[in-house]
């Protein structure tokens, strides 16, 4: 997976300061950060069109990532662009990235391997298959599109194709500039975990920073405070005052990112929502290794298991996603049901239970563990929380083994 061509070296150097401008070297040099690396030379090679380059990167981060589409999906979708583009700078920056989103090693090489790889659910199959095609033959055939719709309703697949158009864009761009991989800070490229932006109040004055990271920062401070504040106070009790004092804003600030506190809460749950898709990828070694390797009960308990302990450690997150959310109204409530129908999937992957009648069963068993989470977090009962594991288990057996 390297560059095309003749030419050793970057056709256009990437620029410095002087060549593209203090807020994007600044920004630059920030992203180096985030990624674990020099300041990227995507961004210092195309900042050199100053006016252009903030067009793109608006652009560029409404697909991600501040895209509809699960963050994990989008991961999969651009290192699937990347490793079919032969573009080993988008793939190598992507398997960094990826990691914070549960795109693990072994996802990594099935991506390489292709929709056909085992281990993928129906719908990231889906999103594979149709990435090839688009590659291959810049469209969709019916049979593939109506897979693809299965899965994404209309806004989703405008985004999700607009994304794989996006990243073959850059794949090209960065093959004719002869961009190489960015090494880590160290000096060697390799993969890098990210961090993610400061969670504490930036210090007063002049801090130096891009106004991307500043916006970053208060972003998710707001977030935290938000979950933070109704762990105590409830979504009614809690007023947006109290937000941005908790997150260290100006009121201001909060309005410039939100119209209201109920936006406040619809964004904090997507943010948990990501935390949990992330978290709950069930290990594939559950599936493939150790005692009882491939039955359907052992990766249950792992999904199940990774599940009940991210609540019971994240008590803040829990109480948004599963008890304050009624408060906040249909919205709030139709992007809970649409989460829990994730987790309802996810269990019909791993017993196999498509059929209409064991589709039901698992949407049954999905609102039971809601149920009996709800009851105990209401309690404050995390003990109870976690023993729920045993039982539920047994459960599952008994409505959905063969």
């Amino acid at each position: 997976m390297t560059g095309r061509g003749g030419t050793h070296g970057a056709r256009i150097r990437p620029g410095g300061r002087r060549e593209v401008g203090l807020a994007t070297w600044l920004f630059s040099r920030l992203a180096g950060l985030v990624t674990g690396t020099r300041a990227p030379a995507l961004f210092l090679t195309l900042g050199r069109n100053r006016p252009l380059f903030r067009g793109w990167l608006h652009f560029a981060g409404r697909l991600m990532p501040r895209g509809t589409l699960p963050r994990r999906d989008t991961e999969l979708v651009i290192l699937r662009v990347a490793h079919l583009a032969s573009c080993a700078y988008e793939f190598t920056h992507h398997v960094r990235l990826g990691r914070r989103f549960g795109v693990t090693p072994h996802d990594v090489r099935r991506v390489v391997e292709g929709p056909e790889a085992v281990g993928w659910s129906e719908r990231e199959r889906a999103l594979l298959t149709a990435v090839d095609l688009l590659h291959t033959d810049r469209d969709l055939d019916d049979p593939a599109w109506e897979r693809l719709r299965a899965h994404l309703d209309e806004a989703a697949v405008v985004e999700f194709l607009l994304l794989v158009g996006h990243y073959e864009m850059l794949a090209t761009a960065v093959a004719t500039l002869r961009l190489e991989p960015d090494p880590e800070r160290g000096g060697n490229v390799a993969h890098a975990t990210a961090d993610p932006p400061p969670t504490r109040p930036l210090p007063s004055g002049r801090h130096r920073l891009a106004r991307e990271q500043v916006v970053a920062s208060q972003r998710v401070r707001m977030l935290k405070a938000m979950a933070e504040a109704m762990q105590e106070k409830g979504y009614i009790g809690t007023p947006v005052a109290e937000i941005i004092r908790r997150a260290g804003v100006s009121r201001e600030t909060f309005y410039q990112q939100f119209r209201s506190k109920q936006d406040c809460f619809i964004q904090a749950l997507d943010s948990a929502a990501d935390v949990l898709a992330a978290l709950m990828e069930v290990p594939e070694r559950s599936r493939r290794s150790g005692a009882g390797a491939g039955e359907p009960a052992v990766a249950f308990r792992a999904l199940l298991h990774i599940y009940l302990r991210t609540l019971a450690e994240r008590p803040a997150l829990a109480r948004l996603f599963l008890v304050e959310i009624y408060a906040v109204g249909p919205e709030a409530i139709g992007r809970r049901n649409a989460i829990q129908a994730r987790f309802r999937d996810a269990i019909a992957d791993i017993f196999d239970a498509h059929s209409e009648e064991r589709l039901f069963a698992c949407e049954a068993l999905v609102a039971a563990i809601a149920q009996l989470v709800d009851a105990r977090l209401v309690a404050e009962d995390l003990d109870g929380l976690r023993a729920l594991e045993e039982p539920l288990v047994g459960l599952a057996g008994r409505m959905l083994s063969a």
